[in-house]
């Protein structure tokens, strides 16, 4: 009965933050982007890539496909950041 009512007030353009399903989910995916794309986040998983093949617990393989696809991520944040992406 609650859903229904949300949707019905977001049709007619009511909305109550932090009491409608619609404003609470948003607010989670928002929270969830800003981790997900959070640059320092994504330095620091680079480093411990870094040391974990320096260290020897990783192979050259792993360590450049992680290092490619970690580069690619912070680029790709970099990229959203100077779009001002509302989330970010």
């Amino acid at each position: 009965m609650f859903l229904l009512d949300d949707i019905l007030m977001n049709m007619l353009g009511i909305s109550v933050p932090g009491l409608d399903l619609f404003s609470t989910l948003n607010l989670v995916k928002d929270m969830a982007y800003r981790e997900l794309y959070d640059p320092e986040k994504i330095k620091n998983e680079i480093k411990e890539n870094r040391l974990l093949y320096e260290f020897g617990e990783i192979p050259a393989e792993v360590y450049n496909t992680r290092k490619n696809e970690l580069m690619e991520q912070l680029e790709y944040v970099q990229q959203l950041r100077a779009a001002n992406v509302s989330f970010l």
